[in-house]
């Protein structure tokens, strides 16, 4: 949605504020902290996301915003984790990172992870689970089905994909265990390093 365009000379370029901070297209998806702006050229019939390098030309029905925003910060953000920006996207890179909710990007980026639990109890809100390190969380009832297969005291691993606040969104492969195993720091101890 394009809102708030400012009065100005008709050769000059307009401000438009896109009220929007929320960005998908085929399963990607993009939260930001604070709203486009673009400059909108009206003889040229352009407007230009600011700080972004996205240029999107007035008429052009396959023009996909969302497409576009999300494309943009993905080819930035495989750039910068390679070192390969130009001089000009480094640029646009901090100014986009400053825009982008990136620790939620992070988050839902990650991928599920191998750990162990013991069921301690279950009740109508879910499962409270004591994990491998000690801590104790309420796995929520939506989440949480594959526990249901437990009684408390009873000891499984899986891969679980947590979201922020480390909340679990999906537990995967879960398997009984008889006896936990060894994943606490000795195991990333024994392991050899490039200095041994």
């Amino acid at each position: 949605m394009i809102c708030e365009v400012s009065r100005g000379d008709f050769e000059q370029p307009q401000a438009v504020a896109i009220q929007r901070k929320f960005f998908s297209y085929a399963g990607q998806d993009l939260r930001l902290d604070t709203e486009l702006e673009a400059d909108f050229f009206l003889q040229a019939g352009v407007a230009q996301i600011r700080g972004w390098g996205i240029e999107m030309q007035h008429g052009v029905n396959n023009f996909n915003l969302d497409r576009e925003i999300i494309r943009k910060f993905l080819t930035l953000f495989s750039k910068a984790t390679t070192d390969t920006l130009t001089g000009v996207e480094r640029e646009q890179w901090a100014f986009i990172i400053d825009q982008v909710d990136y620790q939620r990007f992070c988050t839902e980026r990650s991928p599920a992870v191998y750990v162990e639990g013991t069921l301690a109890s279950r009740d109508r809100n879910g499962w409270r689970v004591v994990w491998h390190d000690g801590s104790e969380q309420l796995v929520a009832t939506a989440v949480g089905q594959p526990l249901s297969l437990l009684n408390p005291g009873e000891m499984f691993c899986a891969m679980v994909k947590f979201g922020q606040n480390r909340e679990p969104q999906k537990i995967d492969q879960l398997t009984f265990l008889v006896e936990p195993t060894k994943i606490n720091s000795d195991l990333w101890e024994s392991w050899t390093t490039s200095d041994s």
